[in-house]
Protein backbone atom coordinates (compact mmCIF):
# COMPACT_ATOMS: atom_id res chain seq x y z
CA UNK A 1 0.00 0.00 0.00
CA UNK A 2 1.41 3.97 -0.82
CA UNK A 3 -0.05 4.80 2.40
CA UNK A 4 -1.85 4.05 5.48
CA UNK A 5 -4.67 7.03 7.21
CA UNK A 6 -4.38 7.39 10.29
CA UNK A 7 -7.88 7.11 12.19
CA UNK A 8 -9.33 7.04 15.78
CA UNK A 9 -12.39 5.65 17.47
CA UNK A 10 -13.22 9.42 17.72
CA UNK A 11 -12.84 10.23 14.47
CA UNK A 12 -14.38 7.65 12.46
CA UNK A 13 -15.14 9.49 9.37
CA UNK A 14 -14.00 7.99 5.93
CA UNK A 15 -11.97 9.80 3.22
CA UNK A 16 -13.74 8.63 -0.13
CA UNK A 17 -12.32 11.30 -2.44
CA UNK A 18 -8.88 11.48 -3.79
CA UNK A 19 -7.33 13.74 -6.36
CA UNK A 20 -4.18 12.38 -8.45
CA UNK A 21 -1.95 14.68 -10.56
CA UNK A 22 -1.48 12.17 -13.46
CA UNK A 23 0.98 14.18 -15.50
CA UNK A 24 3.11 17.61 -15.19
CA UNK A 25 2.81 17.75 -18.84
CA UNK A 26 0.68 20.47 -20.97
CA UNK A 27 0.07 21.38 -24.30
CA UNK A 28 -0.20 24.75 -22.89
CA UNK A 29 2.18 26.96 -20.69
CA UNK A 30 -0.01 29.47 -19.14
CA UNK A 31 2.01 31.92 -16.81
CA UNK A 32 -0.40 31.03 -14.13
CA UNK A 33 -0.17 27.20 -13.69
CA UNK A 34 1.29 26.45 -10.46
CA UNK A 35 2.39 23.32 -12.25
CA UNK A 36 5.23 24.84 -14.22
CA UNK A 37 3.24 22.68 -17.02
CA UNK A 38 4.84 22.34 -20.74
CA UNK A 39 5.70 19.33 -22.72
CA UNK A 40 9.19 18.79 -20.55
CA UNK A 41 6.98 18.64 -17.33
CA UNK A 42 7.38 15.10 -15.84
CA UNK A 43 5.30 12.74 -17.57
CA UNK A 44 3.65 11.43 -14.20
CA UNK A 45 3.61 7.76 -12.96
CA UNK A 46 4.28 4.95 -15.46
CA UNK A 47 0.66 2.95 -16.31
CA UNK A 48 1.45 0.27 -14.17
CA UNK A 49 2.24 3.06 -11.35
CA UNK A 50 -1.06 4.61 -12.41
CA UNK A 51 -2.98 1.49 -11.82
CA UNK A 52 -1.24 0.32 -8.53
CA UNK A 53 -1.86 4.15 -6.97
CA UNK A 54 -5.56 3.59 -8.15
CA UNK A 55 -5.70 0.43 -6.36
CA UNK A 56 -4.31 1.67 -3.07
CA UNK A 57 -6.30 4.60 -3.31
CA UNK A 58 -9.67 2.19 -3.05
CA UNK A 59 -8.00 0.20 -0.50
CA UNK A 60 -8.07 3.82 1.73
CA UNK A 61 -11.57 4.00 0.91
CA UNK A 62 -11.61 5.79 -2.46
CA UNK A 63 -14.79 5.95 -3.81
CA UNK A 64 -14.07 8.96 -6.09
CA UNK A 65 -11.07 10.01 -8.30
CA UNK A 66 -10.36 13.34 -9.68
CA UNK A 67 -7.46 13.90 -12.03
CA UNK A 68 -5.33 16.63 -12.85
CA UNK A 69 -2.03 17.88 -14.13
CA UNK A 70 -0.48 19.26 -16.07
CA UNK A 71 -3.36 18.49 -18.79
CA UNK A 72 -4.64 14.73 -18.15
CA UNK A 73 -5.79 14.58 -21.51
CA UNK A 74 -2.81 13.78 -22.76
CA UNK A 75 -2.18 10.28 -21.16
CA UNK A 76 -3.00 7.74 -23.52
CA UNK A 77 -3.60 5.38 -21.01
CA UNK A 78 -5.92 7.51 -18.70
CA UNK A 79 -9.26 5.04 -19.65
CA UNK A 80 -7.41 1.70 -19.08
CA UNK A 81 -6.29 3.22 -15.60
CA UNK A 82 -9.87 4.28 -15.17
CA UNK A 83 -11.29 0.78 -16.06
CA UNK A 84 -9.18 -0.88 -13.71
CA UNK A 85 -10.18 1.48 -10.85
CA UNK A 86 -13.72 0.74 -11.59
CA UNK A 87 -13.36 -2.66 -11.32
CA UNK A 88 -12.05 -2.55 -8.13
CA UNK A 89 -14.38 -0.52 -6.79
CA UNK A 90 -14.11 3.06 -7.87
CA UNK A 91 -17.92 4.97 -8.61
CA UNK A 92 -17.08 7.91 -10.45
CA UNK A 93 -13.67 9.79 -11.46
CA UNK A 94 -13.99 13.90 -12.55
CA UNK A 95 -11.07 15.66 -14.54
CA UNK A 96 -9.61 19.44 -14.55
CA UNK A 97 -8.47 20.04 -18.32
CA UNK A 98 -8.04 22.91 -21.01
CA UNK A 99 -11.19 21.58 -22.74
CA UNK A 100 -8.27 21.64 -25.91
CA UNK A 101 -7.88 17.89 -26.14
CA UNK A 102 -11.29 17.04 -26.19
CA UNK A 103 -12.86 15.20 -29.40
CA UNK A 104 -16.13 13.37 -29.61
CA UNK A 105 -14.17 10.00 -29.53
CA UNK A 106 -11.98 10.77 -26.31
CA UNK A 107 -15.10 12.23 -24.61
CA UNK A 108 -17.33 9.10 -25.12
CA UNK A 109 -14.36 6.95 -24.10
CA UNK A 110 -13.76 8.78 -20.71
CA UNK A 111 -17.60 8.81 -20.13
CA UNK A 112 -17.12 4.98 -20.63
CA UNK A 113 -14.28 4.50 -18.22
CA UNK A 114 -16.57 6.42 -15.69
CA UNK A 115 -16.01 10.02 -16.02
CA UNK A 116 -18.96 11.63 -14.56
CA UNK A 117 -17.79 15.45 -14.38
CA UNK A 118 -14.86 18.00 -15.88
CA UNK A 119 -13.79 21.29 -15.08
CA UNK A 120 -12.52 23.14 -17.88
CA UNK A 121 -10.36 26.69 -17.69
CA UNK A 122 -12.24 29.04 -19.75
CA UNK A 123 -10.24 32.85 -19.15
CA UNK A 124 -11.75 36.19 -19.56
CA UNK A 125 -14.79 36.44 -21.83
CA UNK A 126 -13.68 36.05 -25.13
CA UNK A 127 -11.07 34.25 -27.46
CA UNK A 128 -9.01 37.79 -26.67
CA UNK A 129 -9.02 37.35 -22.89
CA UNK A 130 -8.65 33.77 -22.63
CA UNK A 131 -5.12 34.20 -24.77
CA UNK A 132 -4.12 37.08 -23.07
CA UNK A 133 -4.62 35.21 -19.73
CA UNK A 134 -3.14 32.17 -20.82
CA UNK A 135 -0.34 33.38 -23.38
CA UNK A 136 -1.75 31.00 -25.76
CA UNK A 137 -3.25 31.13 -29.12
CA UNK A 138 -7.45 32.71 -29.33
CA UNK A 139 -7.59 29.19 -31.15
CA UNK A 140 -7.56 27.52 -27.28
CA UNK A 141 -10.77 29.47 -26.53
CA UNK A 142 -12.75 27.90 -29.16
CA UNK A 143 -11.46 24.61 -28.36
CA UNK A 144 -12.45 24.98 -24.74
CA UNK A 145 -16.16 25.90 -25.68
CA UNK A 146 -15.79 22.62 -27.94
CA UNK A 147 -14.63 20.27 -25.15
CA UNK A 148 -17.79 22.11 -22.99
CA UNK A 149 -20.38 21.18 -25.64
CA UNK A 150 -19.09 17.39 -26.02
CA UNK A 151 -18.93 16.91 -22.49
CA UNK A 152 -22.37 17.87 -22.14
CA UNK A 153 -23.61 16.29 -25.18
CA UNK A 154 -22.62 12.58 -23.25
CA UNK A 155 -24.50 13.87 -19.98
CA UNK A 156 -20.91 14.60 -18.26
CA UNK A 157 -21.48 17.40 -15.42
CA UNK A 158 -19.17 20.22 -16.69
CA UNK A 159 -17.92 22.65 -13.96
CA UNK A 160 -16.28 25.91 -15.83
CA UNK A 161 -13.34 27.78 -13.93
CA UNK A 162 -12.22 31.01 -14.87
CA UNK A 163 -9.19 33.42 -14.19
CA UNK A 164 -10.53 37.38 -14.10
CA UNK A 165 -8.12 39.95 -14.50
CA UNK A 166 -8.44 43.75 -14.26
CA UNK A 167 -7.42 43.68 -18.20
CA UNK A 168 -10.62 41.34 -18.74
CA UNK A 169 -13.26 43.19 -16.23
CA UNK A 170 -12.65 46.81 -17.93
CA UNK A 171 -12.84 44.87 -21.29
CA UNK A 172 -14.04 47.92 -23.68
Amino acid sequence: MLFSPMTSAANEKKLTYFGVEVTKRCNLRCPHCFTDAGNKGHPGPEPEQLQQLIADLVDVGAKNIAFSGGEPLLRKDLEAAMHHGLARGVRAYSLVTNGFLADRQRVRSLKAAGLEAVQISLDGVDARDHAAVRACSPRAFYRALRGIRLYREVGIVVDVAMILTRACLLYT
